[in-house]
């Protein structure tokens, strides 16, 4: 998957531990270029929220993970992000997560490997 796919899911799954669903971006891309990371990123969470607000997270669930999917269980973004955001991509990061929480939906960034901190 790639942050410049903006029309893919990169991966859904079912928490059962925490009870949530939980809908992964891979973000692969360093910052070199904030502003242009920044517009990939917001084209990917743009079509996320899409996803999840028409109900096809639903139908993708059911078909790609299992049948009885719960209704009620919340979603989380979670954008897993292979470097840490430049200083202007953490202040977007810190809006985008008002943004989705306001529309009811979790959100957290993982970085899961940041070579300039080796």
């Amino acid at each position: 998957m790639a942050l410049s796919q903006s029309d893919i899911v990169d991966f859904l799954a079912l928490d059962d531990a925490s009870n949530r669903i939980v809908v992964v971006l891979v973000d692969e891309h360093d910052w070199s270029d904030e502003h242009g990371h920044m517009a990939l990123l917001q084209a990917k969470l743009n079509r996320y929220l899409a996803f999840i607000e028409s109900g096809e997270i639903r139908e993708a669930l059911r078909q790609r993970v299992r049948n009885d999917v719960p209704l009620d269980w919340p979603i989380l973004i979670r954008v897993v992000a292979r470097f840490s955001p430049a200083p202007h991509g953490m202040s977007f990061i810190k809006k985008v997560e008002r943004v989705i929480s306001d529309a009811g939906i979790g959100f957290d960034l993982t970085v899961r490997q940041d070579p300039t901190s080796q």
